[in-house]
């Protein structure tokens, strides 16, 4: 698969690095959104030109990531970092290099979703406090969100009871209220079928039963129970890859019969930093599945959403014991949610412990923050 994702194997390098550090220092003290830019999009793979739904606030110079967040016929997991060089402002953008991918985007409704999210560029960031909860832009919405991504030329650091997330939000693919699949990679929540969407658990309609998991990492759980002679749930597909050069947003759980929710998938997390820390005295870092709702005695609950993507790129990484976390959520009545994905890429070193496990490869790319400066190189 061709990529530019900042790795020594990327068909099309990656030249600017950790970034610039022109957003400066950024602390977070309280429960917020990562202030950024984010649109739907759409362009084609080898040309400069991508087309955005609205226009917003991307500006010339930006630093970004684009991602095919929704569609397997259009390649869902898809995802590249990129640069604006003229179109800021407008909904037709010029990019610094040709897109690796062809990206799609259907509307709300439609089964391919991609988005542009602007990645600030830090010289510092710091999430420090009990109050202290960052969260994505926006939760993933069926057509844009649930992806939080930035650059830091130094340290990035969460302490002092700060998190990423919490254990009580997911901010992946949804859980549709009602009867029907759990939203996926395969398209939107509702339809009236018990097949796996995607990565999204199938869900119960007209017979009583219990909804399917989402699947990420791992493919969710089956229904755990059928009633009056209905098909059994089918939970959401194992999706994105161990090196997270393809990623997705948990799959949401379906719904149970007797209107019980399927819960939410885990959103995405991209940190491109040269150190990352998530000190001891840290709450976490929760990309966790929502869990499904009801029981039997309900008629049949719903399942549980998949864990998220974290992918951390630098040079020294450390993660403390067990304080990254991205597994499913639980679904009761219903089948349990698939785990999320973890993986680290790194020069120098890398400690800690993770639920599910980190995949994680040594990559000396990544002690090169110019993208090929010979004295960089040194480093």
């Amino acid at each position: 698969m061709p990529q530019r994702q900042f790795r020594s194997d990327d068909t099309d390098k990656w030249k600017d690095g950790y970034g610039k550090g022109t957003d400066g220092i950024k602390t977070v003290t309280s429960a917020e959104g990562l202030p950024a830019a984010n649109a739907g999009c759409a362009g084609t793979a080898g040309s400069f030109s991508l087309t955005i739904d609205v226009a917003s606030s991307f500006a010339n110079g930006q630093l970004v990531m684009i991602h095919q967040s929704r569609g397997d016929a259009q390649g869902a997991g898809n995802w590249e970092l990129n640069k604006i060089i003229s179109g800021g402002g407008t909904t037709s953008l010029t990019m610094a290099y040709p897109l690796m991918n062809t990206y799609q985007d259907s509307g709300i409704s439609g089964g391919g979703e991609s988005q542009i999210v602007e990645m600030r560029q830090y010289s510092a960031f710091t999430i420090t406090g009990a109050a202290a909860k960052l969260f994505t832009v926006t939760g993933w919405n069926g057509n844009r969100g649930g992806i939080l991504a930035i650059f830091c030329n130094g340290e990035t650091k969460i302490t002092n009871g700060g998190s990423i997330g919490d254990a009580g939000t997911q901010e992946g693919f949804r859980g549709p209220p009602g009867r029907g699949q759990g939203e996926g990679t395969g398209g939107g929540f509702g339809a009236p079928n018990e097949a796996a969407n995607g990565n999204g658990g199938g869900g119960t309609f007209g017979d009583w039963g219990t909804g399917a998991g989402g699947g990420n990492g791992t493919a969710g759980a089956n229904g755990t129970q059928v009633i009056e002679g209905g098909p059994l749930c089918i939970g959401g597909l194992a999706k994105g890859n161990a090196a997270l050069t393809a990623m997705v947003l948990g799959g949401a759980g379906g719904c149970g019969t007797g209107d019980t929710g399927g819960g939410y998938g885990g959103g995405i997390v991209l940190i491109i930093s040269k150190k990352i820390t998530v000190d001891p005295s840290a709450a976490g870092f929760f990309l966790q599945g929502g869990n499904g709702t009801g029981s039997v005695a309900q008629h049949g609950g719903g399942g549980a959403g998949a864990g998220g993507s974290i992918l951390l790129k630098g040079q020294e990484i450390t993660l403390g014991n067990n304080l990254v976390k991205a597994q499913g959520g639980s679904g009761g009545a219903g089948g349990n949610g698939g785990t999320g994905r973890i993986h680290v890429d790194y020069s120098k070193s890398i400690s800690g412990t993770t639920t599910p496990t980190l995949n994680s490869t040594l990559d000396k790319s990544l002690a090169d923050p110019a993208g090929g400066s010979f004295f960089f190189n040194l480093v």
